[in-house]
C-alpha cells in the first residue's frame, strides 16, 4: 500500500508542476497527515519537500525576475 500512495503522491506534485497548478501549502498539509498516519516515512516526506522546495525557488526566482 505504501508504495502505490507515493507513486500517487509523485505522480500528483509531478502533473500539477508541469501545468503550474501545484499549491505548496495543500500539498504540504497533505504530506504531513500521510507521514503523520505512517503511510509514508521521514525519508519519503523529505523526498517530497525537496520535490516542493523546487517549486518554491523557481516560483521566487521567477518573481525577482519579473520585478527586475
Amino acid at each position: 500500500m505504501n508504495e502505490i500512495i507515493v507513486r500517487i503522491l509523485k505522480s500528483k506534485i509531478t502533473r500539477d508542476k508541469a501545468s503550474n497548478k501545484l499549491n505548496v501549502e495543500d500539498t504540504t498539509t497533505r504530506l504531513k497527515i500521510f507521514l503523520a498516519g505512517g503511510d509514508i516515512t521521514a525519508e519519503q516526506y523529505g523526498e517530497f519537500e525537496e520535490m516542493l522546495v523546487s517549486v518554491t525557488s523557481d516560483t521566487n526566482s521567477n518573481a525577482q525576475t519579473n520585478v527586475s
